[in-house]
């Protein structure tokens, strides 16, 4: 009895003992969750107001920008550059001139790029140009893309097979670019059932002998596809999620890379959920590989067939390591651990009620922003530390759904940045977008303890883009160094 006594005793310590240590760690769960809770609503609210705060210097710079040139009797330029998607609805012809202009914007923002990695910051003649970041052979010169005879040679044919295609095969003007495309990449013109006829053949077959495209850079062939595509944009009257990402935003992209990785590995995989044409991708891959010499995989999705075959086609031409996907972009995705995601992402709800619940950044009821749900996939298939960029509305954070964006951006990620393009970019004030930089988070990099918000500068300024950049690695060094 004695014993089964002391048993029963030493139980009974041991119970209340566990007892007491369960209760503590509950009480410290319950002091953790409610710290979180605190420490991600002073998050919100600070990203909230310093947001709020932002916005409004920026609606009172530009109230007072437009008061100051009306009170002068100034007319406001119609004529500044008009590269990016207008608002849905809107139609706007692009042409060979109008993206010439906007080549000359993109010039002098690599100019400035330059700077960064010379460390000159006068302003001086363009052909001693010369740096890390952009080769020699692919620096705009004269602020044409089209004065470098070697690749306008190559826009010409390219251009004029295009329209022989088109005229033969009676078909889209993007399907004849494709068809060009792949012509010239197999060094064969394909005939099925006499088309192209016998004379077209010829003339075909005369026109892509003219090229040697072993003589020509990746950038090279891609610029020179961009510009038939913009030519197919007016013609076929593409839509203004389906049209080409200018190269300006590829160069802004990959800037904010080297921001964020200023040691680049000698590889590295980048990706685009939204890939279209492949135009934004491919040329922040060759924008990096030139910038170290860094061997990079990528890797594309899109659910329009068409698109996919332009970029199917390009990246032979430009003979990129490329994977590209026809399927829905928040499906299972094939790949992982991805160095960059950088998209244009489409604007517009996302149809499939069943699949967008699987994702956070859902809505409550109704259809999901489909530029929401591709943001938070983009997130998944990074690697810790990875780099999300992404081309959104400006308006993203005051649209109906902006709280559950911003409670799972708080959540999940580390909100590095938010950037403005600038206004000239836009055919309308609806279709402006902001760049959004969003990482995945490590113990390897920093949460940055203030946001980088801002606006990128008129392009065509090349001393206030120098600035710019000066400020960016300010803000780096300070922030997430």
């Amino acid at each position: 009895m004695k014993i089964r006594g002391s048993v029963l005793i030493n139980t009974l310590i041991l119970f209340a003992l566990l007892l007491m240590l369960t209760v503590g760690a509950m009480q410290r769960f319950r002091d953790w969750q409610e710290s979180y809770q605190v420490l991600e609503q002073v998050e919100k609210r600070q990203f909230t107001e310093a947001y709020n705060h932002w916005r409004e210097q920026m609606s009172d710079k530009s109230k007072s920008e437009a008061d100051s040139s009306t009170s002068a009797g100034k007319e406001s330029d119609t004529s500044a550059i008009r590269s990016a998607p207008p608002a849905i609805g809107e139609t706007k012809e692009a042409t060979k001139e109008q993206l010439e202009s906007t080549q000359s914007g993109i010039h002098a923002l690599e100019y400035a790029f330059l700077n960064q990695y010379t460390g000159k910051r006068s302003v001086g003649d363009d052909q001693h140009l010369h740096a890390s970041f952009f080769r020699p052979e692919t620096v705009l010169i004269g602020g044409s893309i089209l004065a470098h005879e070697h690749l306008e040679k190559l826009y010409n044919v390219l251009d004029e097979s295009t329209t022989i295609l088109h005229q033969q095969l009676k078909t889209s003007f993007i399907a004849a670019v494709i068809e060009a495309g792949e012509d010239l990449a197999s060094g064969n013109v394909m005939q099925e059932d006499g088309v192209p006829n016998d004379e077209a053949k010829k003339k075909l077959t005369a026109l892509f002998d003219q090229i040697k495209l072993a003589t020509y850079e990746p950038e090279e062939i891609r610029q020179a596809i961009q510009l038939v595509l913009v030519k197919a944009i007016k013609v076929d009257g593409i839509e203004p999620n389906k049209q080409v990402t200018p190269d300006a935003m590829a160069s802004l992209a990959t800037f904010m890379v080297t921001v964020f990785a200023q040691h680049l590995p000698k590889k590295m995989q980048v990706a685009d959920l939204a890939v279209g044409t492949g135009n934004l991708l491919f040329a922040v891959m060759n924008q990096l590989h030139n910038a170290r010499q860094v061997a990079v995989k990528g890797y594309g999705i899109d659910n329009d067939e068409t698109l996919l075959a332009v970029a199917g086609m390009s990246s032979t031409l430009q003979q990129l390591d490329v994977d590209l996907f026809h399927q829905d972009a928040l499906d299972n995705l094939l790949f992982k651990d991805i160095d960059v995601v950088v998209s244009d992402l489409p604007v517009g709800y996302y149809p499939v009620d069943e699949r967008a619940k699987q994702f956070e950044t859902a809505a409550a009821k109704g259809h999901s922003y489909a530029h929401h749900l591709l943001i938070e996939q983009s997130m998944r298939v990074l690697k810790p530390g990875g780099l999300g960029l992404f081309y959104v509305p400006s308006q993203v954070f005051r649209s109906e759904e902006a709280a559950g964006l911003t409670a799972w951006l708080a959540k999940s990620t580390y909100f590095q940045g938010l950037l403005n393009l600038p206004e000239d970019f836009f055919a309308d004030q609806k279709a402006e977008k902001s760049l959004l930089v969003l990482q995945k988070p490590s113990p390897d990099v920093k949460r940055a303890k203030q946001i980088l918000l801002g606006q990128f500068p008129d392009l065509n300024d090349r001393d206030a883009f120098a600035t710019f950049i000066d400020k960016v690695k300010d803000w780096a060094a300070a922030n997430i160094a």
